[in-house]
């Protein structure tokens, strides 16, 4: 083995001598050495180049995720504020689909979708101005109290507006973060109170007005847009129940009715910033309008048959030797007239209490031939009636405010009538006077079925129908010519009577004002009345009396 020192090679460093192994164990030595040392750099390059395709191929998108959902949310904001609604439901939309379910961009879909329904609160290419503090706060309050350190008053007035802010007194939590502001100007805890008050406030203010709108829509009977509205109120501040109960009710298309008072919860969080965000703005439900008082008027014009009680007073005033005289009901025709009015009174929109008053006047020509008396009598008759109801009325209050509706309703009848009737013959002259009171009792039924609302206006088909049972009182008197030497004698005469009235009309309904309160209708339809009447040994004669009918009305409620 041969050792060769070479003077000024890397060798000459260690201990002034380093040795070469030139045999082929040495040289196979060294290449194993160098290549151990090839492989780790390799191995050290791999693993760098493996990073960064990695880095390249799964880092890049979600970048570029970021920044499409950083861009969508700040042009959604920005849309948001200039108006331009449509525009921030689309970017906001985007941001969705970057983030699903980010909270921002669903408060700024929901916000932009609640003023677009109202047609925007703020003017179009107006940006709406950006929360600033107060640059008048609210002077501090007057106590007798020595003045706190600067510090507790500060920590007083801060814990006082954040309270303040949690429940909602925008006045007071700005009045106290404009206090603490004095202890800390410039005081970021305040300067954010202060934000938050004014972004409350606008929260409220637009929840105010789309419920407004809301409102002015169902008492225009406007219930699409109503739905529209409130649908959307509701998906903002999901804990609203005036909110919900006014939605339940415009999609079965009836009144919205306030529920009874109670204890006002706290509001449920709104559309939010941050999850102490400003709360429900809500007013207070709007008082129950549990009286209602109703007057209206009716005419009737009818065709039919009336009974006419013949020979019942002649037979009394010539006693035993009468006993040929016939006597028994004559079924003349009439045309007869009837003009109305309805005065009613409910508490709590379920039971009513009707008072009616009707006067009516018949009349008619008959031949009547008495089989007995000399010759056929030409008679004209007039009939003049007057009539006083009183009813009981109950409204199924599950009913109410819906497509269909009921009633059934109770309550009797008291009639005075006067009946005259004039024949002349060639022998002589014939007069009946008589003069009839009747009570009835009534019940019946009331089924109402709405046809289609337009705004302020709506439609209904209403059928009704009553069921009587009464009984009448008649005094009659006939006389014959002066000639006859005949006293006037009067007859009673006892009946009773039972019958139906049955009525179909078309109602139009109108409601007046911006609250409501006044509403006109009329109806236009068809009535008819049918009865048995007994006469004492005369049998039963049918009398009946049908022909159109309109009523129209006003109703305030209270």
């Amino acid at each position: 083995m041969t050792n060769t020192t070479h003077k000024g090679s890397p060798c000459s460093d260690w201990h002034h001598h380093c040795h070469w192994e030139t045999t082929p164990k040495t040289r196979a030595t060294n290449i194993g050495a160098n290549a151990g040392n090839a492989w780790e750099k390799g191995r050290g390059l791999l693993g760098a180049a493996l990073l960064f395709f990695v880095v390249t191929i799964f880092g890049l998108p979600a970048a570029a995720q970021t920044d499409t959902y950083d861009s969508a949310i700040a042009q959604a904001r920005q849309s948001l504020q200039t108006g331009d609604y449509d525009t921030a439901i689309a970017r906001a939309n985007d941001a969705l689909q970057a983030r699903p379910g980010d909270k921002a961009a669903k408060d700024i879909m929901n916000r932009a979708s609640v003023r677009k329904a109202m047609q925007g609160p703020a003017p179009a290419g107006q940006p709406a101005p950006m929360p600033q503090a107060s640059s008048k706060p609210a002077p501090p309050p007057i106590s007798s109290a020595k003045p706190a350190p600067a510090k507790a008053g500060y920590d007083s007035s801060i814990a006082s507006a954040r309270a303040a802010l949690k429940r909602e007194d925008y006045d007071e939590a700005e009045a106290d973060a404009n206090q603490a502001l004095k202890a800390r100007p410039k005081d970021a805890a305040a300067q954010s109170i202060l934000v938050q008050v004014k972004k409350g406030r606008q929260e409220r203010k637009e929840h105010d007005q789309a419920m407004a709108e809301a409102q002015k829509a169902m008492n225009a009977r406007d219930y699409p847009r109503a739905v529209n509205l409130l649908t959307l109120v509701v998906e903002g501040w999901p804990n609203d129940v005036v909110a919900k109960d006014m939605l339940a009710a415009a999609k079965q298309g009836r009144p919205y009715t306030p529920r009874p008072a109670v204890a006002m919860q706290a509001p449920s969080p709104s559309l939010a910033y941050g999850t102490n965000g400003p709360r429900i703005g809500m007013k207070a439900p709007p008082k129950a309008r549990k009286n209602e008082v109703s007057v209206s008027g009716d005419f009737f014009l009818g065709e039919g048959t009336v009974s006419l009680p013949l020979g019942y007073s002649l037979r009394a005033a010539l006693g035993g030797s009468a006993a040929s005289i016939p006597v028994g009901p004559v079924s003349v025709n009439r045309s007869s007239e009837y003009f109305g009015g309805t005065l009613s009174y409910s508490f709590g929109q379920i039971w009513y209490l009707d008072l009616s008053y009707l006067k009516g006047s018949s009349s008619g020509d008959q031949t009547i031939n008495t089989q007995t008396l000399p010759g056929n009598f030409q008679s004209h008759f007039t009939i003049d009636d007057t009539w006083y109801q009183l009813y009981v009325r109950y409204t199924f209050p599950k009913l109410r405010g819906k497509r269909f509706s009921a009633y059934l309703r109770g309550g009797a009848t008291y009639i005075d009538a006067k009946l005259t009737d004039s024949a002349f013959t060639p022998e002589g002259s014939y007069d009946q006077t008589d003069k009839t009171t009747e009570i009835q009792g009534n019940l019946g039924f009331g089924l109402s079925y709405r046809l289609w609302t337009l705004n302020r206006a709506r439609f209904f088909l209403n059928v009704e129908g009553e069921g009587f049972y009464a009984h009448r009182s008649q005094k009659s008197t006939e006389t014959l010519g002066a000639d006859t030497g005949l006293e006037p004698t009067t007859a009673k005469i006892s009946n009773n009577l039972y019958g139906g009235i049955g009525r179909a009309t078309l109602r139009f309904e109108y409601t007046l004002g911006k609250q409501g309160v006044f509403r006109i209708f009329g109806d236009g339809g068809f009535q008819g009345r049918l009865m048995e009447i007994t006469y004492p040994g005369a049998g039963t004669q049918q009398e009946r009396l049908y022909g159109p009918y309109v009523k129209a009305g006003l109703r305030y409620s209270f």
